[in-house]
């Protein structure tokens, strides 16, 4: 019987990080809807549906994502760095819009290289060398050797 192979350190890393903000999205979502008779009084821009609904988006896409990263499906080399883009160009454009009140050069910069990192690491981790061995490799079959 053939061991299943053990999932690199780096791959284990972003499918942590890949739930978390998956996690973070489920937070927005609580948050908008415990909250959304409030912010409709307010007169908030965004209007709060939306937000309510690209929070659920964001939740379903990162928790697919890292399902599927838990599966060792191998597209999620590509797609969740994507996403992860997406997030990113996603989040920047709501700061840049919407926030009445101005953001300083320093928050902007910050933002933007731990955006960059996260892409950058998720990329390398999903695309190594060990790391497509292990999307390349099938898993064992239970009861499958011969005893």
């Amino acid at each position: 019987m053939s061991a299943k192979p053990s999932r690199p350190k780096p791959v284990t890393i972003t499918l942590v990080g890949v739930i978390l903000i998956g996690t973070w999205y489920a937070g927005q979502l609580f948050a908008i809807i415990r909250q959304y008779s409030l912010l409709l009084a307010l007169n908030i821009t965004p209007d709060p549906g939306l937000r309510l609904v690209f929070a659920a988006i964001w939740m379903v896409l990162f928790w697919g994502a890292a399902a599927a990263l838990w599966r060792r499906r191998s597209f999620v080399t590509w797609l969740i760095p994507l996403l992860l883009i997406l997030a990113a160009v996603y989040e920047l454009t709501m700061l840049g819009l919407y926030v009445l009140v101005p953001v300083n050069k320093l928050s902007w910069l910050l933002r933007v290289w731990l955006y960059l990192v996260t892409v950058l690491f998720a990329f390398w981790s999903l695309n190594r060398s060990p790391s497509r061995l292990y999307f390349s490799q099938k898993t064992a079959q239970v009861g499958s050797s011969e005893q």
